[in-house]
């Protein structure tokens, strides 16, 4: 069991290498970026744990809200469907914090700066992995910060915010992460 979630992590690994610095010719540097946030997502709730009183049913739906405006246009189109530990991805976009509240993962777009700190205290003691491209994001209080080191794409995690939302992170995608606190 061990050894099939270290392949699955080293093989995430290294499709990541070869997609983040290949450039994309004749397409729109925005447009490469939120496709690849888009794989980074699908991969984390893959590798997220969230407890049974998450879901509403045993057969319930994945749902991954984008707060805010979308930046990922139709990057996440290709998400729909694909399944999170054995339940369907649904991927939904709202402006209220009362429909992400409902959600499992909430990406937080920037449009939401001037709310981040709202959000995050509606969201902190439920079962939701927050993310954000937002700078410092994860040093603010969420879950999963992805972070611009040049030419490559990285995130950091901050495992109290994990905690206090009940959600078990893999210790393989711990050590790809930079641990904030």
């Amino acid at each position: 069991m061990r050894s099939k979630l270290f392949i699955r992590v080293a093989l995430f690994v290294v499709c990541l290498g070869l997609v983040i610095p290949a450039p994309v010719l004749g397409q729109d540097e925005a447009l490469v970026e939120y496709k690849v946030k888009a794989a980074f997502l699908y991969n984390f709730a893959k590798f997220v744990e969230w407890p049974d009183k998450a879901f509403s049913s045993s057969e319930g739906t994945f749902r991954l809200c984008v707060l805010g405006d979308d930046p990922f246009g139709p990057a996440l189109k290709s998400l729909e469907g694909k399944l999170v530990r054995g339940r369907a991805l649904r991927v939904i976009r709202c402006a209220d914090i009362l429909e992400a509240e409902k959600s499992h993962m909430v990406f937080i777009a920037r449009s939401e700066q001037d709310r981040l700190t709202e959000i995050l205290s509606r969201l902190k003691d439920r079962s939701v992995l927050t993310v954000s491209d937002l700078t410092g994001f994860a040093k603010q209080g969420g879950c999963i910060g992805f972070i611009d080191a040049g030419k490559k794409l990285r995130f950091e995690i901050n495992p109290e915010a994990t905690k206090e939302a009940d959600l078990k992170v893999s210790s393989q995608l711990m050590k790809l992460a930079k641990i904030v606190r």
